[in-house]
């Protein structure tokens, strides 16, 4: 019985890495640019003017803008050269009176009056408070935001009703991330504090990064190191990276144990393990929790968090991948024409690849016309 259920284990296990994705199309590669997709929406440029448009490839904003606009956040999309805020249908929903805004985050947003001033609005664009004598942040993180003391030049927060959370004394903040935001003192050393303005990892290092998922890279004395919130020192010798899904990519060095060292880069979990390795640092993306986007030369493709291919290759004769969201999209561009499109990570049994403006057959015709094949 024990054998066999260690059989059925190992089968299900075979079933799952041999799942194979599709790369689908939604939007074609007919673009000049496409600037990346928040709550489904993204700003796209046809050569001539800007416009909006959702992830089928439906017009939301015409294609009249000189420039674009902000992220669609919180449902609300900012047209700077408008001075209002829009829904994701296109519809107005309210204008204001300012320099700029930023957009929308945790249902704020912050105008800036000028360079002393500012209001913070609500998605309706009902005023919630306003700030004087102090330059804000771009926007709430953990219902904080960062701002500017112009009288002592210092940084401090205020919260969602405005009050002065911590107090300006900081020569340099940046936004909160899981309960902490990382601060950095008169000496130029780096440390962070929870909401309530208390220190609680000593300003001691050269460099950090915030929080994500209980860890934060520091740097101190030219060695790297990831902490935990109570300052831990977790893992050691590793690059700037951050975790996601449990996994973060770093580059080898010369102390790691792991003697990876002909890769460019090494995917680890929160023990310091290596769970696989590649060839190029700067050509290994995080793809959501779940996958990778693995470039190498002449080609790319998608892989699981053990750094198995869950789709087939593509040639970079054929599409170049531009941005990655964390939506299982990627921002695509046709090499030839230059132009841009987006395809979606999806599973399905029996589907093949079916990438821009080309069936999985025309696809095979052309790439082998071109001297390459389908892998």
């Amino acid at each position: 019985m024990k054998r066999l259920l260690c059989c059925l284990s190992i089968f299900l296990s075979f079933l799952s890495i041999a799942q194979i994705a599709r790369l689908k199309v939604i939007i074609p590669m007919g673009y000049d640019d496409i600037l990346g997709f928040s709550e489904g929406l993204s700003w796209a440029y046809n050569g001539e003017k800007w416009g909006v448009i959702d992830l089928e490839n439906h017009i939301v904003m015409p294609f009249v803008h000189e420039l674009p606009g902000g992220d669609c956040k919180n449902g609300r999309i900012l047209i700077p050269d408008k001075s209002a805020f829009f829904d994701v249908h296109g519809n107005k929903v309210f204008s204001f009176t300012g320099a700029s805004a930023n957009d929308f985050s945790e249902g704020l947003a912050v105008i800036l009056i000028d360079d002393n001033n500012y209001t913070v609005v609500d998605i309706s664009g009902k005023v919630v408070f306003e700030g004087h004598n102090q330059f804000p942040g771009e926007g709430f993180h953990d219902g904080m935001l960062s701002f500017y003391d112009s009288s002592s030049g210092l940084f401090g927060y205020v919260n969602v009703n405005g009050e002065v959370a911590v107090k300006a004394q900081y020569s340099e903040v940046f936004p909160f991330s899981e309960g902490f935001s990382t601060v950095v003192n008169k000496d130029g050393k780096y440390g962070f504090i929870n909401r309530a303005g208390a220190l609680v990892v000593p300003c001691s290092y050269n460099m950090a990064t915030p929080f994500v998922e209980g860890y934060a890279w520091c740097e101190q004395n030219g060695i790297g190191i990831f902490i935990d919130r109570f300052g831990k020192i977790r893992i050691k010798n590793k690059s700037e990276a951050q975790f996601k899904g449990g996994l973060a990519i770093v580059r080898p060095s010369s102390t790691d144990p792991s003697s990876y060292q002909q890769y460019g880069a090494l995917v680890i979990n929160k023990e310091g393990n290596a769970i696989f390795a590649t060839e190029n640092y700067d050509q290994t993306k995080r793809f959501g929790n779940d996958h990778f986007l693995i470039m190498s030369e002449g080609s790319w493709s998608i892989t699981n968090n053990n750094g198995i291919n869950i789709t087939k290759e593509v040639s970079s004769n054929f599409a170049i991948p531009l941005l990655v969201n964390d939506n299982d999209i990627i921002i695509i561009q046709d090499p030839i024409s230059n132009k841009v499109g987006a395809i979606r990570l999806e599973y399905g049994k029996n589907n093949k690849d079916q990438l821009p403006g080309e069936s999985y057959a025309q696809w095979v015709e052309r790439l082998h016309k071109m001297g390459e094949g389908v892998k």
